[in-house]
């Protein structure tokens, strides 16, 4: 019921638009509310039928429909059967009434129904059955009564039976457009899209784009200027700092952002996102420009937490998550990763974030931002955060200016300083030592392990592997 309510009020707002078409300038509107192209004559016809056909206030309350009257042959002829016989009732208890000279009446007890109600002084033929008695009155049934109960019973059961299947009757006429009437879902349903997308541009406020997408055999790119987070609006006395961002193209795939805490980065991830989103949805973009191919997919690591009831600590979903993004990611693909690595040690974590960033970059090949932390820490507490995305590595997280600011007392905060200045200390002598030594970058190590990974499956000229070989052994 509440579908074919819904179809009523579309072609009744199909009906009071159409006549402002000629204002549009868009084709596509046009067409989506051009009366002919959605309410055809047999639609109409239909939706006529199905207003008249049965009572929608009980359709609503109830599993059951009870078609009126000349709606539904089958319930008809069965209803019909059923007022006969009911008909044949009246006319025998009239004909008994004159026989006796008595007022007579029916009465249902229980299953037992259409008793005749005869006073207790009246004698009656012994073909009457008695079936129950009073001090007043006593209840019969004639041979004429109990073959018509017989019919009675028979043709109720066909009447409720008929009524139950009154509602797949329905659905089955409705069916039979079922083309037509999708078609007018779907129409609407474009409409509806639009009018979203139009609410949502009007929604968000500061510069706003359409976004250029870029097509064909080409590397993969996104680049934005000035962009926003849309569900932070700068006329409502937020100040909100734009950032551009450049991937891909003739630029790098992926930005390794860091920065300290509360200094946006969680933010810019997030708006990175969204803005594709949008842009592929067919949205304007909260930016001044944005230049992009299509993503195929787009995959986050964000957030820390566990899943108790698998047995999966903080770490392990992180790797899960890692591990889906390694597999499934393409050049096509956008990957957000924030902070990998934080569910288990410096070290190990470190390590890990490491590894994943030198896959995405050199086999998977992606475009994406990684965010991460340096572990070094500051001793100034008067820290202003510009929220603003720049070239260059951030060396410190400002935890301790953060802490200050979420209200953590100062004797807390100095305590954790001054651990923290010792544990810089002891690395400042570590990194002493191993000043002596020549470094090699971790990115080269992992070059030369791919490189004989390469040479021991065969790969390459022979004897350029085994030269290549000797000389990492001397």
């Amino acid at each position: 019921m509440q579908a074919l309510h819904g179809f009523a009020d579309i072609f009744n707002f199909i009906v009071d638009s159409e006549k402002y078409t000629e204002k549009f300038k868009s084709k596509r509107l046009c067409i989506l509310l051009s009366a002919d192209k959605i309410i055809s004559e047999t639609l109409a016809a239909e939706l006529k039928f199905f207003d008249e056909a049965f009572d929608h206030s009980d359709g609503l309350n109830t599993t059951e429909i009870i078609a009126n009257a000349g709606y539904d042959e089958i319930y008809d002829a069965a209803a019909q059967n059923l007022e006969e016989i009911a008909a044949e009732f009246e006319a025998h208890r009239r004909e008994k009434e004159k026989a006796l000279g008595c007022k007579l009446s029916y009465r249902d007890l229980g299953k037992d129904l259409f008793q005749l109600e005869v006073p207790g002084s009246k004698k009656v033929p012994s073909s009457w059955i008695l079936m129950t008695k009073t001090q007043a009155i006593s209840r019969y049934y004639t041979p004429e009564i109990k073959e018509m109960l017989e019919r009675y019973l028979e043709a109720r059961e066909e009447r409720d039976q008929a009524m139950k299947n009154v509602r797949s009757r329905m659905f089955a006429r409705f069916d039979q457009h079922y083309p037509e009437w999708l078609t007018v879902i779907k129409r609407i349903s474009d409409l509806d899209s639009l009018l979203s997308l139009a609410f949502c541009r009007a929604a968000m406020s500061g510069p706003l784009c359409r976004p250029e997408f870029v097509s064909g055999n080409v590397k993969s790119v996104f680049d934005v200027t000035e962009l926003r987070h849309p569900c932070i609006r700068t006329d409502a006395g937020k100040e909100f700092i734009p950032n551009d961002t450049m991937l891909g193209g003739d630029g790098a795939n992926m930005i390794l952002l860091t920065g300290p805490n509360m200094g946006g980065k969680s933010t810019l991830l997030r708006q990175t996102c969204v803005a594709v989103i949008m842009a592929q949805l067919g949205c304007y973009v909260p930016a001044s420009s944005c230049r992009m191919t299509p993503f195929e997919r787009i995959f986050t690591r964000i957030g820390a937490h566990d899943n108790i009831l698998a047995g999966q600590s903080t770490f392990m979903v992180e790797l899960s998550e890692t591990s889906k993004i390694l597999r499934e990611g393409s050049s096509r693909s956008l990957v957000i990763l924030d902070e990998l690595g934080r569910g288990t040690s410096t070290f190990d974590g470190f390590a890990i974030a490491f590894s994943v960033l030198y896959h995405l970059v050199t086999q998977t090949r992606c475009l994406g931002l990684f965010s991460t932390h340096y572990g070094m820490l500051t001793r100034e507490h008067e820290v202003t955060f510009l929220y603003k995305l720049t070239h260059g590595a951030c060396p410190k997280s400002f935890g301790m200016n953060v802490a200050l600011l979420a209200g953590v007392p100062q004797s807390i905060v100095d305590t954790a300083e001054k651990v923290a200045n010792e544990f810089e200390s002891k690395l400042k002598v570590s990194n002493k030592h191993m000043s002596g030594l020549k470094e090699v970058k971790m990115s080269r190590q992992a070059d030369f392990a791919n490189l004989w990974k390469f040479c021991d499956n065969g790969g390459g000229n022979q004897l350029a592997c085994q030269i290549f070989k000797s000389l990492l052994k001397r």
